[in-house]
This record gives structure tokens, sequence and C-alpha cells, in this order.
């Protein structure tokens, strides 16, 4: 009878065994033999490892929604609903490394009673298929108390796991994080940017700002403006706000993707329909147009023409969106070249002159009425002039009663340029250029450019410096 029970024992013990080799040879890759301790170690223990191209497919169902990877040969993976979409070939990757070898750091429980306290009641689920058949299932559960590992199952196993690899992939993963955020990402920042035209508009002006390439414009010749703004009103552009501008444009990432292949209704609901800013533009033989709808929580709703994709973008990382033409223009009240000119009259606020010009660079020659004037000084005077500043722009109109007017004659008499200062308190000036203004300059402008011109007819040196 002892034989007997003896004997039983060890049949017992055997199937043990056996069903324990079978669980490991599930368990661990291509059925090799390895350690499955049930109780916590500090090394890793390795469930699931196979190459990336021996993957078919990658399920993934979460709190977010559910989509399927594929393989479409050569390692080359897609979500098919979005192939013809940019990938995000960074979402792609992280994914795929994680799917490629699942680790536990410890077994925590061998027989759960409660999968509520491990947030396996209602796990994320991931499913691997593998190309020659089988497929393995990982049910992930909440995080561990420090933050960072999770709590997860593998289906036909009732051991609960803390996670050794990175699984937060699966969980907070959705499909439209596997398109491309690159909104701009076409241009080649590498070299000097070539800017041709800028155009913003949309509903938050009431005329675009246009801002051109001066074709007259040569690195040979820096006289010339190299920019020109054209709308709402033509004045120069600041080559440094208008190169700082195209280095923001030429490279634009989103937050996030909020849809793909959107729909009429959410166009409408983007306030992608009539959009609250736009811009086109040409830099570096690239042209791209941009709309930007409504604000969420300081992010735009972004369209790039041509691609079916809405993204979230930052307020900060567009602050071109709804600027004014004054952020782009010159801060100088002029820019004209004196070798463009035949003659530069001033009159009011006792002075009435006209100066006549003969020649140019080292041969120019100054005349007025009284006589010749000295080059040098002149220059120096021409330079004060320039170099009025503009001090706020404004949207109120003046009456227009000058006390100074300034008219620049171009050669061959057909064309002038008018300008007109007229006081408006608190020691500013409104300036209005051949009839039109909306900026003021200090006082203390105008006062500089009438004393120089009483010292420029009496021969005194004239300082390019403010104040003196």
């Amino acid at each position: 009878m002892r034989r007997q029970v003896r004997a039983l024992i060890a049949v017992a013990v055997a199937l043990v065994v056996c069903a324990g080799a079978v669980a490991a040879l599930f368990l661990l890759p291509d059925g090799k033999a390895g350690e499955t301790s049930s109780e916590p170690s500090s090394s890793a223990i390795t469930l699931f490892s196979k190459e990336k191209k021996e993957i078919a497919s990658i399920y993934v169902k979460n709190k977010l929604g559910e989509f399927t990877i594929v393989q479409k040969g050569n390692e080359v993976f897609e979500i098919p609903e979005l192939s013809e979409l940019p990938k995000n070939e960074y979402m792609f990757s992280s994914l795929l490394s994680g799917a490629s070898e699942i680790k536990a750091e410890s077994v925590i429980s061998e027989t759960p009673d409660n999968l509520e306290a491990f947030g396996l009641d209602k796990p994320d689920t991931v499913k691997i298929s593998l190309k020659k058949g089988g497929d393995f299932t990982l049910l992930i559960g909440s995080k561990l108390p420090n933050k960072t590992n999770y709590y997860f199952m593998v289906e036909g196993d009732s051991r609960v796991y803390s996670s050794a690899t990175n699984l937060e992939y699966f969980v907070v993963s959705n499909k439209l994080g596997f398109v491309s955020n690159a909104v701009v990402g076409d241009i080649d920042t590498s070299k000097d940017l070539d800017v041709v035209r800028l155009e913003f508009g949309g509903k938050v002006r009431a005329k675009p700002i246009i801002v051109e390439k001066n074709p007259e414009f040569s690195s040979a010749d820096s006289t010339k403006p190299r920019y020109l703004v054209t709308s709402p009103k033509k004045v120069v552009a600041d080559t440094g706000k208008v190169d700082g501008f195209a280095s923001l444009l030429s490279s634009i990432t989103a937050e996030s993707v909020a849809a793909v292949y959107p729909t009429e209704e959410q166009l409408q609901n983007f306030g992608l329909k009539n959009p609250r800013a736009t811009v086109d533009y040409e830099i570096s033989g690239v042209k791209v147009s941009l709309i930007l709808g409504d604000i969420k929580d300081d992010r735009y709703y972004v369209m790039r023409k041509g691609v079916p994709i809405v993204y979230l973008v930052p307020t900060g990382a567009v602050p071109w969106s709804e600027v004014g033409y004054e952020a782009i223009a010159t801060n100088l009240v002029f820019y004209i070249y004196i070798g463009d000119l035949e003659s530069v009259a001033i009159k009011g606020k006792g002075l009435d002159y006209r100066f006549d010009l003969a020649g140019e660079g080292s041969d120019l020659k100054v005349s007025y009425s009284g006589g010749e004037l000295d080059v040098d000084n002149f220059r120096s005077w021409y330079t004060v002039l320039m170099t009025t500043r503009v001090e706020e722009v404004v949207k109120e109109s003046y009456e227009n009663k000058p006390e100074l007017t300034l008219t620049f004659t171009y050669k061959g008499g057909k064309r002038k340029t008018v300008a007109e200062f007229t006081p408006v308190g608190s020691r500013r000036y409104f300036c209005s250029i051949d009839g039109h203004g909306d900026v003021l300059v200090l006082a203390e402008h105008v006062d500089k450019i009438v004393r120089d011109t009483n010292k420029l007819i009496k021969g005194e040196p004239i300082s390019t410096l403010p104040g003196e």
C-alpha cells in the first residue's frame, strides 16, 4: 500500500513539473527554457522576445481607442487607414521596441483574488500576432505606487506581474499619435533662407500684410532695402524682423494631431471654415499655405493646404499669427537712398529751403539759393532725417495742419515723397507720407531736424547722435 502511495505522489510531482515546463515553453521565446520564478526577483523575467521582422501585427485597445499596426514587409509598419499620411517614426519605433520584448520585474501575485486592485478588471489590451502563427496578448492595468512600472498579466497566465519594460506607449497612445506632427518640415534650414514673399491674412486683419523681396536689392548694394511691405501700406520692411519670422515659418511642429481627413462639420467646429489667421509664403523654393482656426487651451487648430490633417499648435509657437504690419515694418520713418534724389526741400518752423543734388558718391554736390553746401555736413544732416524713428503706430486720424514738411523729389522730377509733421500734444508729432499716415514720432526728432537745418545753412558741424 505504501508503495502505491509513493507511486501516486511521484506521478503527481511529475505532472506538476510537466505543467511548469509547458508554461515555460509558451512564455519564453522559441520555447527555450528560462527562469519564471514566482518569487519576486531583482532580475527581469523575459516573457516574450521576437525580432521585429517576425511580427505580423500589433493590436492595441486602451482608454483612448483602438488601432492595429501591421507590417507591410521589410520591417515597414503602418496603420492601414493612415497609410497615406506622413508617419511619426518615433512613435512607431517606440511602440515596436516595447512590443518586441516584454519583461517582468517580478511576480506580484500568483493567483490574485481582486483584479480591480491592480487595475486589471478593465485592462488595456495589446495583442502581438506573429507571421508564422500564434500570438501573445498582454493585459495592462494601473501603475505601481512608484508611478513608473505597470501591473500586467499575460493572457492564459493567472499571475500578476510588475513591468520591467516600458509599457507607457501601449497605454497612452492613440492612432493619431502615429501621424507626423511636423506641420512644416520640408524647408532646408541648414542654408540661408531665401524669402520671396510672405502674406499674413485672416479675419484678425482688415487687410492682409504682404512682404516681398525688393527686386532692386543686391547684396553688392546695401543702399536698397532687402524687403518691402506692400500691404496694407507701402513701407520698408525690417530685414531682421522678416528673417526672424521666416525662421519661425520654416519649421513648425504641432503638439498633437486633432483629426485626420476632417469632415465639413469638424472644419466648422475647429474654426477652419472662416480662419482666424492665414499665412501664405514662399521660402527657399517651397510654397506653404497655412490656416489657423479657433484657439483651444492656448492652442490653434492648424491645417496646411493639401494635407488632410488638423494639428494643434501652441500659440507661442506661432507668434506671427495675429501681428500687425508694424511688427514687420522698419521702425524708421524714411528709407530713401540719397543717390536717387534730385532735391530735398524743407518748409515750416521758420525754414524754407530747397537743396539741389547733382552727381553722386564722391562726386556729389549740394547747392541751395544761398550757394553750395559742404557735402559731408549735408550727408550728416540727411542721416538725421533718415534716422527719424517711429514712436508708436496709431489707429486715430488727425486733422492735417503740419508744422513741418519735407519733400523728396526723385531724379527726373516725376515722383515725389512728401512727409508732413503735425503736433498732437504730449511732445509728439503725427507723421503722414503722401497724405497717409498712422505713426507718431517724438518732438525731439522734429526739433533736431530744425536745429540741424539751421546749422547746415550756417556751415556748423552736425552730429548724427540723438539730442546733439
